[in-house]
Parts: C-alpha cells; structure tokens; sequence
C-alpha cells in the first residue's frame, strides 16, 4: 500500500502547517471553477518560480477511511516535500479564501501523478 504525505494548510493563523501520512487516496475530478482559476493564477507564479516543480493540479480527493472528499494541491517535485514551498503557497491561500477553508498539499511520486492525469489537467506544468 502505498503512502502518500499531506500537508495542511489551515487558514486559521495559529494553526501552523502540519504533516501526516495517509493511506487510500482516491483522485476524483479536478476542482475547477471562476475562484479556483484565480487562486491557481496566484500559485503558477510561485510554482514557476521553483525550478525543482514540474507539475501542479488542483484535485478533488475522498479516502483515508474517510467517506468526505476535500481539495488537494497535488505537485510532483524533483526534490519532494519543501517547507519554504508550502509557506508560500499556503501565504496566498490564506490571503484569498475563507478563514474556515483549508487545502491539503499532496506531493505526489510518479505512479500517483499518472493517477491524478487520468483525471485532471496541471494547470502548472514546468516548461
């Protein structure tokens, strides 16, 4: 079974990023929508700007036991999880939606991307 690692991002700002290991993730559908291609817009630059991303989708998820789906940041790395990455991103997360909406950061390995491609389009993808 294969282990995928999530960080979240919470928009409360005494609730810092944490980091947790789930099991069972089902890629569903890409989230899209008019707030969604904006906040996409505002994560592209930052993702640009790291030359070790390659590719981003915003994906909707349900498992970890868990029947309710939520949105994932799915990004598949060169070099994996990266702290100053997940600050900037969850920065204009928080600067844009609702204090009460939170998104998971899902930094994907190989197999899980073609899994995530099946079903959405990166709206980043490294030139």
């Amino acid at each position: 079974m294969l282990r995928r690692l999530l960080h979240l991002l919470r928009q409360d700002p005494s609730t810092r990023a944490e980091r947790r290991w789930v099991d069972d993730i089902q890629f569903l559908c890409e989230q899209d929508g008019v707030a969604e291609r904006e906040l996409k817009a505002r994560w592209r630059e930052i993702l640009a700007a790291d030359g070790n991303i390659t590719a981003a989708y915003l994906v909707r998820v349900s498992g970890d036991q868990r029947a309710e789906q939520t949105v994932v940041l799915a990004i598949r790395s060169r070099s994996g999880p990266d702290g100053a990455l997940i600050g900037a991103l969850g920065d204009q997360f928080r600067g844009f939606l609702s204090k009460d909406t939170f998104v998971d950061i899902l930094f994907m390995s190989e197999p899980q991307e073609r899994s995530v491609r099946a079903i959405a389009n990166p709206f980043y993808a490294a030139p």
